[in-house]
């Protein structure tokens, strides 16, 4: 190519305007066909794979963020109020026992315990579920609840047994520590088959009793003793929640 020389005292040098072997092939490759013929396959994949998403996500804030969230809006209230003494004499009730009807006497006491849930069908965990009961209204269920949540050597746990039932939008059963598929009967105190309900103080207004309900059902008060909730790992909740049919039957083998 000819040169053009740059006229001046301080300035001189040459100028190259064609373009260079690998811009030439990076282009030629942009421009072949096959190629775009691909690439488009690939975006539409990945469109039908975030529609998806997009479709089946729910809308959740997480538990600790929320909480952390609270206590920074508090110190802020506490700042800025000319009366900090009465949010600090202020009594936080627990929404799934505001309405019981409890003794007057009776001191609140609460435990937590966690569940560890895997897909065995594709391999993968899906999980942790902290669990808080309420030890001081329902006792004996609390009890047997969080005994079977610890490995016993030998003895009736949760670990292993599979998540039987799961209704999306409803609820979902586990805990069949004998037969792992809704028919076993056996409970970890004294390894009784049954023992009677304690109460129905609680009712079904919030995810968390075994049965485990993914949203509120006041249908199910009276009938089912309430003696917890689930405060951690919704997320885990929602996957089991998409891996079930209308039936009931599960898509997959969900094992805690």
């Amino acid at each position: 190519m000819d040169l053009m020389w740059i006229l001046g005292s301080n300035f001189s040098g040459k100028t190259d305007c064609f373009r260079s072997a690998a811009s030439n092939e990076k282009i030629k490759v942009k421009g072949n066909y096959e190629n775009m013929i691909k690439l488009n396959q690939k975006k539409f994949k990945e469109n039908v794979a975030f529609l998806d998403k997009l479709v089946r996500v729910k809308p959740q804030v997480d538990f600790n963020e929320m909480e952390k969230h609270y206590k920074n809006h508090l110190k802020l209230i506490m700042f800025m109020t000319n009366f900090p003494e009465s949010y600090k004499n202020k009594k936080c009730y627990d929404p799934l026992i505001a309405n019981a009807e409890l003794p007057k006497n009776i001191r609140i006491k609460k435990s937590k315990c966690f569940l560890n849930v895997h897909n065995m069908t594709e391999n993968r965990f899906l999980g942790r579920m902290t669990i808080e009961v309420y030890d001081s209204i329902v006792p004996k269920t609390a009890g047997n609840f969080k005994m079977l949540c610890q490995q016993q050597p030998g003895g009736l746990d949760y670990s292993g047994t599979q998540i039987f039932r799961i209704v999306p939008g409803l609820f979902c059963l586990a805990g069949d520590v004998e037969y792992s598929i809704g028919l076993g009967g056996i409970s970890a105190i004294n390894d009784e088959q049954y023992f009677d309900d304690e109460n129905y103080l609680l009712g079904h207004n919030a995810p968390g009793t075994f049965m485990i309900t993914f949203k509120p059902l006041t249908v199910l008060n009276g009938r089912h003793v309430v003696f917890g909730r689930v405060v951690g790992g919704m997320k885990t909740l929602r996957l089991i929640e998409d891996s079930g049919y209308a039936t009931g039957k599960p898509k997959h083998k969900i094992v805690i």
